[in-house]
């Protein structure tokens, strides 16, 4: 096993030269309900405020969007845990679920350098086929949608947000594919995107509040060029080769939907479903002047998640 760790690291090195992968396994207990969120403080790049909501968006229907995940946190009492949506993310495989590594790392600088620690999975759950924000769950009575507790979770190293902005999560045991719970699977090839894709989660509305109920909306996509034009010089750790932008005018991503899907059809890119394929993972919003969402490009990230794939076999069954 020590051999194959080695073999396996060397590939990593060669493959990504300096960029190596953090992985954190945590032990979850379900039974200590003294884990309280704090979503309140909002992102900052190079000073500026980050925000992000679902806006101008629909009621999603079950099974729409199958596979997206809704991270909820809460607490236990007599034996029930109530809990509300925090982040988002996206079921690629039965046992594994792309987001954004800010919902699961807590970062310090030091000196300008950033340093980031996994946030606790205690009293969290990774939940699907469910379309409302607050659930309650209970291991002695039938749930609505299927409750599955973290195992471990992986991000990169060298993450510094908005920098690397992708986590991948492991649930304890796979989740059951149906038509309201299923996998898609992620883009590969670098492609300048334009046009109109998708964006779903529970996050604030154009009213500032979190929405109750599932949302989807459409995005205008901008080309890299614009993107980069738009952001400027500004926001020197936007780099704009990895992320996917786009505009605000028809709709937007919002505080809670950080992790979920931006998924995109007639890509023709390998894999496409009638779902489409995603494309890229809800990050952020500059907010000020530049009316520019961006989102985590999966294709930068391709090698990365196929090698933790292969490390990992447990649950990348379904995954094409």
């Amino acid at each position: 096993m020590q051999f194959l760790h080695n073999i396996f690291c060397i590939i990593l090195c060669f493959l990504f030269s300096l960029d190596h992968f953090k992985a954190e396994n945590l032990n979850i207990t379900t039974v200590t309900p003294k884990t309280h969120l704090n979503e309140s403080k909002e992102l900052m790049i190079d000073d500026e405020e980050i925000t992000r909501r679902v806006v101008n968006g629909v009621k999603a229907n079950l099974g729409q969007v199958p596979f997206i995940v809704s991270f909820k946190g809460g607490s236990w009492s007599r034996g029930e845990f109530r809990g509300s949506n925090y982040c988002g993310g996206t079921l690629v495989a039965p046992a594994k679920i792309l987001s954004a590594a800010h919902c699961f790392c807590r970062t310090k600088k030091t000196c300008g350098i950033a340093r980031n620690t996994p946030k606790s999975l205690k009293n969290k759950f990774a939940v699907m086929g469910q379309l409302t924000n607050k659930a309650t769950y209970s291991s002695k009575k039938k749930n609505e949608g299927q409750w599955r507790t973290l195992k471990n979770l992986t991000y990169h190293s060298s993450y510094n947000f908005p920098q690397n902005d992708i986590a991948i999560l492991f649930t304890t045991e796979p989740f059951e594919l149906n038509q309201q719970v299923n996998t898609i699977n992620f883009a590969r090839s670098h492609k300048d995107y334009t046009g109109h894709c998708t964006v779903a989660g529970f996050g604030r509305t154009e009213t500032n509040k979190a929405s109750s109920h599932l949302l989807m909306a459409t995005v205008q996509i901008i080309r890299t060029h614009e993107c980069r034009r738009r952001v400027g010089r500004g926001h020197r750790n936007l780099h704009t080769y990895k992320i996917i932008c786009s505009t605000k005018s028809i709709a937007d991503t919002g505080k809670g939907d950080s992790g979920g899907p931006l998924f995109c059809s007639s890509t023709g890119e390998k894999g496409e479903t009638s779902f489409g394929i995603l494309v890229g993972i809800v990050s952020g919003t500059v907010p000020r002047r530049t009316g520019v969402s961006f989102y985590t490009r999966t294709s930068s990230f391709a090698g990365m998640l196929l090698l933790l794939f292969l490390w990992h076999p447990r649950g990348a069954e379904g995954l094409h």
